[in-house]
């Protein structure tokens, strides 16, 4: 999901170590400073006002307004094609691997925006937990 937010409380900081301080369980899509899109960069520094575009898990994305500042609406032509694609794990080194190790085997940049919605093993749902293999 995305939610739009208005730069307070994430002031002076970096879209990397926002990003990081939420252990990469959100990304920032789009970034605009008055009527200017900015280019998304991890160094980007964030200023008060700044309006970010947030996606991720719903938990997450909203858990994340009190470190960056309140909700607010993405103005004018801040639209997402958010998308979902099942995926099969064939490499033999992750079998056995937690979500979180796996996780933190996978490069941060090439993991950036993707979030796992949902974990089936056999047709059958697994909670979607850091612990879970």
């Amino acid at each position: 999901m995305s939610r739009a937010y208005q730069v307070r409380e994430g002031a002076g900081r970096t879209v990397a170590e926002l990003e990081a301080a939420a252990d990469d369980a959100i990304t920032f899509e789009t970034v605009r400073r008055g009527t200017q899109s900015l280019p998304l960069k991890p160094d980007l520094r964030l200023e008060a006002g700044d309006v970010v575009v947030v996606v991720g898990r719903r938990s997450q994305v909203v858990d994340v307004a009190g470190t960056i500042g309140p909700e607010t609406v993405a103005g004018d032509g801040a639209t997402l094609a958010m998308q979902s694609r099942q995926a099969v794990f064939t490499r033999k080194d992750m079998n056995n691997m937690t979500i979180a190790e796996v996780k933190a085997a996978v490069d941060r940049e090439m993991r950036r925006g993707v979030y796992i919605e949902a974990v089936t093993r056999m047709g059958r749902p697994l909670p979607v937990l850091p612990e879970t293999v």
